[in-house]
Order: structure tokens, then C-alpha cells, then sequence
């Protein structure tokens, strides 16, 4: 018996830069995974708002007036902080260090 694949994509809209909707997609991703399918893959849009701030520092290196990105990883920080588990944050830490 073949196994369906599943894929949902979440939207910056529902990914709100200090990540109080995450419990909400985890919730719908649990309800995705079926005994007889593989997945689901999930994929994400970068947090509301971060998108736009990512042309502007952008922009800003264009002009030579280069804005730092700190913000923007702040924002997965703190999402990470909040919605993972211990055992693992030091390692999302660490990837968004680098």
C-alpha cells in the first residue's frame, strides 16, 4: 500500500514575529499526520513583517548605509525561546548564530 505524502505551507500572516500563533500550527500540523501517510513536510514564510524588513536592509546595503540584521534574527530567537524544547534550543541558538 502506497503512503500519501503530505505538504501544507503556513504563511507570514499566521507567523506573528513574537510567535503566539505557533502553538495554533503545531496544533494543525499534529492533526496532518496520519498512521497511513508520510510527513507532513511543512513549510514556512518568514514571520509578518519580516520580509519587509529584510528589502529594507537590503536597500540599505545598496546604499551604503547597511542596517544590521540582529532584529531579524531576533525574532526567530525569540520564537525559539519560547517553543523549543530545551534539549534543542541550544542548537536553533546556534544555527541562528552562525
Amino acid at each position: 500500500m502506497k503512503k500519501k505524502l503530505s505538504v501544507t505551507k503556513f504563511g507570514g500572516s499566521l507567523l506573528d514575529i513574537k510567535g503566539k500563533r505557533i502553538p495554533k500550527i503545531l496544533n494543525r500540523i499534529k492533526e496532518l499526520k496520519t498512521p497511513d501517510s508520510l510527513g507532513p513536510i511543512v513549510v514556512f514564510s518568514a514571520p509578518m513583517g519580516c520580509t519587509d524588513e529584510l528589502i529594507r536592509i537590503g536597500e540599505s546595503y545598496a546604499q551604503s548605509t547597511p542596517l544590521p540584521l540582529e532584529p531579524v534574527f531576533e525574532v526567530y530567537n525569540r520564537c525559539a525561546k519560547l517553543h523549543v524544547k530545551a534539549r534543542y534550543l541550544r542548537q536553533a541558538q546556534a544555527e541562528l548564530a552562525n
